[in-house]
């Protein structure tokens, strides 16, 4: 009558370690995809994800995680879990610098990143879900093509072709100063200045387009006009404004500077 409780327990040992060693044989390499990212995702984009990256460090980019960061880069060091700054500071070894500084992870989670970093840290290339921004590739920093160095019309001229439109005509002497002027100092010129240049212009097109252009660039008038943005930008005023509204009576010699500068 005692045998079959016996048989039992001795048949639930057999289970259980039949259970373990099907566990063990079946157990492969730590998958970063299903098992290490989710994790990373979960408690270490908060800071060191696409939308904020302190230090400079980023778990979410293949190439910035294992050689980026402005402190203790490389972080992960392949198959040297303890020497990998990534695992010291998830496991708390690094009392000042333990991560995630307000929840650490389970014990299951970081056996599981020990496990990864020991394996080899494997992350397959390709399942990044951001790529690297390159910010040196943009316009102003690539050199120019030998055709367009000089002169800067090259561009214009160069996008317009490609779509197959001419230049528009060339302005006549009373469109231009107008333009001009309106552009440099925000005024319109007087009807004397416009007949003058007309004249100018008849007789030496270049000269008298450069020279309006100097003129209009030595006037005070120029920097009043292109002073204001920069002092509307630090919130200039000779006036304290609101309910507190005295004046400021030595504000006047920073507008000047400015106008002056300009």
């Amino acid at each position: 009558m005692n045998l079959a409780p016996r048989n039992r327990m001795k048949a639930m040992r057999i289970g259980c370690l039949l259970f373990f060693l099907t566990t063990m044989a079946t157990a492969g390499p730590v998958d970063f995809v299903r098992e290490v990212r989710p994790i990373l995702e979960k408690r270490c984009y908060e800071c060191h994800g696409p939308d904020k990256q302190k230090n400079g460090y980023r778990l979410d980019l293949r190439q910035v995680a294992f050689t980026g960061g402005e402190h203790h880069a490389p972080n992960i060091l392949p198959g040297k879990s303890q020497e990998s700054p990534l695992f010291r500071f998830i496991s708390g070894q690094e009392k000042n610098l333990a991560m995630p500084p307000k929840k650490p992870l389970s014990a299951g989670e970081i056996d599981l990143l020990k496990r990864w970093l020991d394996e080899g840290a494997v992350w397959p290339e390709g399942v990044d879900t951001a790529k690297v921004e390159d910010r040196t590739d943009w316009w102003s920093f690539k050199a120019l093509p030998p055709a367009l160095a000089v002169p800067i019309d090259d561009f214009i001229r160069a996008t317009l072709a490609k779509k197959g439109w001419e230049p528009a005509p060339a302005a006549d002497a009373r469109t231009l100063i107008r333009r001009l002027t309106f552009d440099l100092i925000g005024l319109p010129p007087t009807p004397e200045e416009v007949a003058t240049f007309e004249k100018d212009h008849r007789q030496a097109p270049d000269r008298a387009y450069e020279q309006l252009v100097d003129r209009l660039l030595a006037s005070p008038r120029h920097g009043e006009r292109w002073a204001r943005h920069w002092l509307d930008a630090v919130h200039y005023g000779e006036t304290h404004g609101y309910d507190k509204d005295k004046p400021r009576n030595n504000a006047w010699p920073y507008r000047d500077y400015v106008i002056r500068a300009l």
